[in-house]
């Protein structure tokens, strides 16, 4: 079953229906295995200025992951962060700190993702054009990872409750 998973997800990149990032999700693979795969299998992808503009429609609204596509997932997880107050708040002196909203959100991608902090560092970079509709920018995997250090648990509890409570209403619409 994961070799055709595998298959047909490079069978989509080959033909420019997915970014190879969006295959290696469908088939849960780490991008540098869907890399190996791509090796191996000796797949090349003529690329020129229509690929990437067909890249960048697909990656709007394919992959949905339990039904939700990037875009709704942001739209709901941007609201949810709205609705509460900023948990970041920085008081005293120092370097300010990277946006709330875009930590707390690349948060969010990567647990929804389930995906390490460096993978979901790189899908956020191949989505930054969506990001930019939201007003959110593309932390490192440091500072993702340093925002969870930052959350109590009674925020993440009810960050949840509200992202899920957006992405219902969202289906529902």
């Amino acid at each position: 079953m994961r070799d055709w998973l595998i298959e047909k997800a490079l069978e989509d990149y080959e033909s420019c229906k997915l970014t190879l990032w969006q295959a290696a999700i469908r088939c849960g693979l780490f991008l540098w295995e869907a890399i190996h795969e791509v090796k191996k299998r000796e797949i090349h992808v003529a690329l020129s200025l229509n690929y990437y503009s067909t890249c960048a429609e697909v990656a709007l609204e394919v992959l949905p992951i339990e039904g939700v596509s990037l875009k709704a997932f942001l739209e709901a997880a941007t609201r949810a962060i709205d609705d509460l107050p900023n948990p970041l708040k920085r008081t005293g002196a120092g370097r300010p700190r990277f946006d709330y909203r875009s930590r707390i959100t690349a948060l969010l991608v990567k647990t929804w993702l389930n995906k390490g902090y460096r993978d979901t560092e790189v899908y956020l970079n191949d989505n930054t054009e969506t990001l930019a509709t939201f007003s959110l920018q593309v932390p490192d995997h440091n500072t993702i990872w340093r925002t969870i250090t930052f959350l109590s648990e009674s925020y993440l509890k009810e960050l949840n409750q509200k992202v899920a409570v957006n992405l219902k209403k969202g289906n529902d619409a």
